[in-house]
């Protein structure tokens, strides 16, 4: 066999770490591992292609090998664009008029409500409290009436957001949040008191809840202005 038929066969893996299907067979422990699974850390820094994205799926996709995570609830957000927490959260944003206060608040909101995520599969009096807490807040959007379930669902297919012919036929993306006028809400809110709640709903499960934020870099790439207050928001938050 030619040398260039062997090096041909090598599979030396996927440039991106996320794209790897085999990362945790090689997947190296470092010291950033040991910190991140003992909670010193809450911000992971480094260069594009340093390990934060392999680190992180390793974690999330093996959390049952490490002991420190056993009383962990874990949340992965990486496709923020895509999530309608993120949509409702932030579509509100004019980004050619933005306020860092206005930033922060969408922050708050977004992670509250990947927490909740969480706490809405679990089954007790403390959980609902969060989750009630919350929707009456404004900070999560659930609508329990079946006439604004209709006309929302009804609504969703009239008002198309794109539409695209393609190779691969018809293609519509429809708007993930309901109205402006079903969930503004003007009063300002208490989101100590929200997180307060979800805390309290955690120790009454003895557990804790991590969410684990990636991929921040594409999430306002086409907003170069807004990207550098918004992640300085995300701090404050």
């Amino acid at each position: 066999m030619k040398n260039s038929e062997i090096l041909a066969r090598l599979d030396l893996g996927k440039s991106v770490a996320e794209n790897d299907t085999n990362l945790s067979s090689y997947f190296v422990p470092t010291v950033a591992l040991s910190d991140f699974l003992d909670d010193r850390f809450d911000i992971i820094r480094g260069v594009k292609g340093s390990g934060k994205s392999a680190l992180l799926r390793v974690v999330s996709g093996q959390q049952s090998e490490y002991a420190q995570l056993t009383d962990v609830l874990l949340h992965v957000a990486t496709e923020h664009a895509g999530e309608p927490a993120f949509k409702r959260a932030f579509d509100q944003i004019k980004t050619d008029a933005y306020v860092e206060k206005e930033l922060v608040s969408a922050w708050k909101t977004y992670l509250l409500n990947l927490a909740l995520d969480e706490l809405e599969k679990i089954n007790s009096p403390e959980c609902k409290e969060a989750i009630s807490f919350a929707q009456k807040s404004g900070i999560r959007f659930k609508t329990t009436s079946n006439y604004k379930k209709i006309v929302w669902s009804l609504l969703r297919f009239l008002h198309v957001e794109k539409f695209s012919v393609g190779l691969d036929g018809l293609m519509a993306e429809f708007p993930d949040a309901p109205p402006d006028i079903w969930t503004r809400n003007d009063a300002a809110v208490d989101f100590t008191e929200a997180l307060a709640l979800c805390v309290k709903a955690l120790e009454m499960i003895d557990k804790r809840c991590w969410v684990l934020v990636d991929r921040l870099d594409a999430v306002f790439q086409d907003e170069p202005k807004l990207e550098a207050v918004a992640l300085k928001s995300l701090l404050y938050a």
